[in-house]
């Protein structure tokens, strides 16, 4: 899914984020929409490991909030 674009978007990109989208719509989304109406955040999921984050800012597609959960595996 790509994210909206142009004026009153904005994409937040979760890597290993440990956020639902109940949680992202309820805690993040929601907020932000009913205090500026005139902006939506979507939630872009990290599908491409390691590497996801570079590719997407590689391919122009920068994410307006980054987040991760900072949780490593070893």
């Amino acid at each position: 899914m790509k994210p909206l674009t142009g004026a009153g978007a904005a994409s937040h990109a979760a890597g290993r984020a440990t956020i639902t989208d109940e949680e992202f719509a309820n805690f993040i989304a929601g907020p932000v929409h009913a205090k500026y109406p005139h902006i939506t955040v979507t939630m872009v999921r990290n599908t491409k490991g390691k590497d996801g984050l570079s590719t997407m800012i590689s391919s122009g597609d920068f994410p307006d909030f980054p987040f991760d959960s900072g949780i490593r595996s070893r």
